[in-house]
């Protein structure tokens, strides 16, 4: 009947778009709305960052989130199939599900008016429907579940020993974490693995999530997991800089060890940590200083490891007597500091390759990993051109690895005076064609390359590494539109396909980059009909991962909307295929017909739902 009636109605109308979906006429508004709120809509949010398929952008099935999906699995609630006429059906059941997932909030209210027992509905995995909220950080459903049925259990444990409000902690969700602490989820539980919420959310880098749990949980602070570390230790082996100034501020310990007697200064020191290791430094940590069960100082795991430039960061206090330059007035400016690294937070914590790739997300297991896509010309022993047979006075070896060293930690001075002391930074690569321009590109640090482009004018800002990569390609892997737009500027090809036959745009489009992805447009306009191999063009990739500002923002920009890959599958066929609704509702929003077939498939977008079982698609049809 809701089918029927919704076709009535548009019949009647005509007019295939209600006033909450006037995407056609309200475009402009809602890119703008989209991009303000961008990081919950969109680039966050777990029914879009699983879904996104990065390497190639290939729409392959696979589930949006942590718990197994109710509906496309299989897996049904208490009630049964058999239910009597008029009661609540397993279609019900199933829409109600995927209505949690998709955060279709009429559709949950009018299935629990009908009927559903919210309280008793469970997938195998023991996922309730605020499992499932929360795990797509639908907040509004959440907040009309509690509503509709105020006695419901928020704190429920699945199979896997979480719940809703360790999922919401995991996924970066502060305002759910809230929600769920204000309705009597215990902050104070720990996980399958003895992590405390406030451990999860420093490991994750969520410093909101931090922030208020150290309000609530503030005898967290110093509570250790079964390998010793504490969330300060955590937030040292992660490289959470902002997050480790916020502890030190609320008088986190700063040199506890962990079971093995490793404190975050050696443990910092024994990685390469620079930036971790100025910071402890600045805030009084010695460098000189052993401990009893490993008998070993910071400055002797530096020696260890080969990590020249903390050797002479640590020479250098030694000599004036400072832990800490102008630079660097960690104690006395905690507060700026933290201000500071809070408003820039993308770029020095949460989203430098230097920090996301350190990071040992399942339990802060501080474990040695590389820190880029590169290999590290240091620690892998890949060295430069310059031989450390190099005459007295001469560059060294040691120079190489230090200069190595100093463009992945940004270290603007030491390059500077290595570049000047003589090494030949337009012939310096490493093994897999790596050259510094690359290695700036990959940690984001927009001043080393502007520093050696104006020592060395005439470099290569375009070089090709073994894997067919440019540092544009890298930067613009990475969501770094400062650093396209420089390298650009000094002579970068936008127009280069990388090894697997993408341009930048379709790249950027992927992983969700829309500053990258309007920048590109505007220079490199001829590529928003450019397909890849596959026959997905940039608004395709758009559609199939979920970019539903990056859709708006191409089809302002006049892209075809109606395209289809190598075999004939359309946007709106895919997104009916796979339930995808919001893509759906903008699709068809925008003028795209459900009923029509192409020609290569024979089949209709309806017809897809109809066969993949989406009947939340099937009800706004």
């Amino acid at each position: 009947d809701i089918v029927l009636c919704y076709f009535d109605k548009i019949k009647k109308d005509g007019n295939r778009f209600s006033e909450e979906d006037e995407y056609t006429e309200g475009a402009e508004q809602q890119l703008e709305l989209e991009e303000s709120n961008g990081a919950q809509n969109n680039n966050h949010s777990p029914s879009n960052q699983q879904d996104k398929q990065a390497s190639a952008g290939l729409p392959e099935e696979s589930p949006k989130n942590t718990h197994k999906d109710p509906v496309n699995d299989g897996l049904k609630g208490d009630i049964q199939s058999n239910d009597p006429p008029g009661e609540v059906s397993e279609d019900d059941v199933d829409m109600f599900w995927e209505a949690c997932q998709e955060g279709e909030v009429k559709v949950i209210k009018n299935l629990i008016e009908k009927g559903i027992d919210v309280s008793e509905l469970k997938d195998e995995e023991g996922y309730t429907a605020i499992h499932v909220a929360a795990d797509c950080q639908h907040l509004e459903v959440l907040q009309m579940i509690v509503s509709l049925v105020p006695n419901i259990d928020v704190d429920p444990v699945n199979e896997g020993g979480d719940t809703p409000v360790m999922i919401a902690c995991d996924n970066g969700s502060c305002p759910i974490v809230e929600f769920l602490a204000s309705k009597g989820a215990d902050l104070g539980r720990l996980d399958s693995s003895g992590k405390t919420l406030l451990f999860t959310a420093t490991v994750e880098g969520h410093i909101d999530n931090v922030r208020f749990l150290i309000k609530n949980r503030y005898n967290d602070l110093e509570r250790a997991n079964d390998e010793g570390w504490t969330p300060f230790w955590a937030a040292c082996a992660t490289k959470q800089l902002n997050i480790m100034t916020l502890l030190m501020k609320n008088q986190a310990k700063l040199d506890t060890t962990d079971k093995n007697g490793i404190c975050p200064l050696a443990y910092a020191s024994q990685q390469g940590s620079i930036e971790v290791v100025k910071r402890l430094v600045g805030w009084g940590l010695d460098p000189e200083k052993t401990h009893p069960k490993t008998d070993t100082s910071p400055r002797q795991w530096a020696e260890v490891n080969d990590h020249d430039i903390v050797l002479c960061y640590f020479d250098k206090i030694k000599k004036d007597g400072n832990r800490f330059s102008e630079e660097d007035e960690y104690t006395e400016g905690a507060e700026q500091q933290l201000e500071l690294e809070e408003s820039n937070g993308a770029q020095n914590n949460n989203h430098s390759p230097s920090n996301q790739q350190d990071k040992q997300a399942s339990a802060g297991l501080p474990e040695e990993s590389p820190k880029n896509t590169h290999k590290d010309p240091v620690n892998d022993g890949l060295k430069g051109d310059i031989q450390s047979n190099d005459p007295p006075g001469e560059v060294s070896e040691d120079d190489v690895d230090m200069f190595w060293e100093a463009c992945q930690e940004g270290e603007v001075k030491v390059i500077k005076n290595l570049i000047e002391k003589g090494i030949d930074v337009s012939e310096l690569k490493d093994e897999e064609g790596y050259t510094a321009i690359h290695v700036a590109a990959d940690c984001q640090h927009l001043e080393v390359l502007q520093m050696i482009v104006s020592l060395v004018p005439n470099i290569d800002v375009d070089p090709v590494n073994e894997g067919g990569d440019t540092p544009v390609m890298i930067a613009c892997d990475n969501g770094s539109c400062p650093i396209v737009e420089f390298l650009a500027s000094k002579g970068a090809d936008l127009g280069r396909l990388d090894s697997s036959g993408k341009t930048l745009l379709f790249t950027a489009t992927v992983e969700g980059h829309i500053d990258n992805v309007r920048f590109l447009i505007k220079n490199r306009y001829n590529d928003l009909e450019r397909a890849n191999d596959e026959g997905w063009t940039p608004f395709w990739a758009a559609c199939a991962t979920k970019q539903l500002n990056i859709m708006t923002l191409l089809m302002k920009n006049q892209a075809k909307l109606d395209t289809t890959d190598k075999n004939g599958i359309c946007p709106l066929a895919y997104a009916s295929q796979q339930g995808s609704i919001e893509v759906v509702k903008r699709l068809v929003g925008w003028g795209l017909d459900p009923e029509k077939t192409h020609p290569k498939t024979d089949t209709s977008p309806r017809q897809w739902a109809e066969v993949n079982d989406h009947d939340i698609v099937l009800c706004y049809f």
